[in-house]
């Protein structure tokens, strides 16, 4: 494994981290490494595409009740994974 090291790191960002460290009864360092996996997790392409088609299908079914649904809407919910 890696080392990383970090400098210039806020002071209330550390505060915060270390609030959530104990709240999840985490070492610092495990909260960062959390924090940083579940900010660079990348949603595999099959994930995206189950996505993607269920939010069509219920895009068609708005569509068919007169319901208009921006694109917008759309790719933000699937950059949040929401289906």
């Amino acid at each position: 494994m890696a080392t990383l090291t970090l400098k210039n790191v806020p002071d209330h960002v550390v505060e915060r981290l270390k609030e959530q460290a104990a709240r999840h009864r985490r070492s610092l360092n495990q909260e960062a490494i959390a924090r940083l996996e579940a900010t660079v997790a990348v949603r595999s392409e099959a994930e995206t595409d189950r996505i993607r088609r269920k939010l069509e299908a219920s895009i068609e079914r708005s569509l068919a009740k007169g319901i208009w649904v921006e694109s917008e809407l759309v790719d933000a919910l699937i950059e949040e994974g929401r289906p």
